[in-house]
């Protein structure tokens, strides 16, 4: 079994409306979670319940993360300069893929993740006085593309597409040009996956 530690940039495309003529936002990308590799797995697999052994592929690697971890935000906003200011983080617990093996190398995978929990703080000159706190529920579609130079490096260049509901908000009260503004965010990531070898049992 290995361990994945993923880290690299992220860069946040929020609306106009919010952040004004700044394009993209800076952040942190942080992917946790431990790799069990097929052979692994067809040793143990009378561990897993049976009623989800149908659904585990015996082919492939597995991606497990404990819940805990999903406690870790797995993508940050931080852009704390004068003239505009944006904190933010996603939660992600769990997610649907579908993956096209394109070489050895080179895999393209298409995903949703489920359910996702967003914290965004904005305070700019757009919104004038007020400063934006909102906490919002949603989905994600997003599109990857996985190389693997090294087998204890894997490159990952993805695209998230963050669509959400809002659950609370400070007392802004956004113009309704802008109420589309509080539903969605762009994500553009580039994180750099480390697999370390583990001595950890299953």
């Amino acid at each position: 079994m290995e361990i994945n530690i993923g880290v690299g940039p992220a860069f946040h495309h929020l609306p106009k409306e919010l952040i004004g003529d700044a394009f993209f936002i800076g952040g942190f990308a942080l992917e946790l979670y431990a790799v069990i590799p097929p052979a692994l797995l067809k040793e143990h697999r009378e561990k897993v319940p049976a009623q989800y052994r149908k659904n585990i592929s015996l082919d492939h690697v597995m991606l497990l993360r404990p819940f805990w971890l999903s406690l870790i935000p797995h993508r940050l906003i931080v852009h704390p300069t004068k003239e505009l200011e944006v904190w933010g983080a996603n939660w992600s617990f769990f997610s649907w893929a579908w993956n096209a093996q394109i070489t050895d190398a080179l895999k393209v995978q298409a995903k949703i993740l489920l359910p996702n929990i967003s914290y965004l703080q904005v305070e700019s000159p757009v919104i004038e006085k007020d400063k934006i706190r909102l906490w919002a529920l949603g989905l994600a579609p997003a599109l990857n593309i996985t190389w693997n130079p090294l087998k204890f490096l894997h490159i990952n260049a993805s695209w998230e597409h963050q669509l959400y509901l809002p659950l609370t908000l400070n007392k802004y009260k956004p113009k309704e040009a802008n109420r589309l503004a509080l539903t969605q965010h762009g994500i553009a990531s580039l994180v750099f996956h480390w697999r370390i070898p583990s001595s950890a049992k299953i």
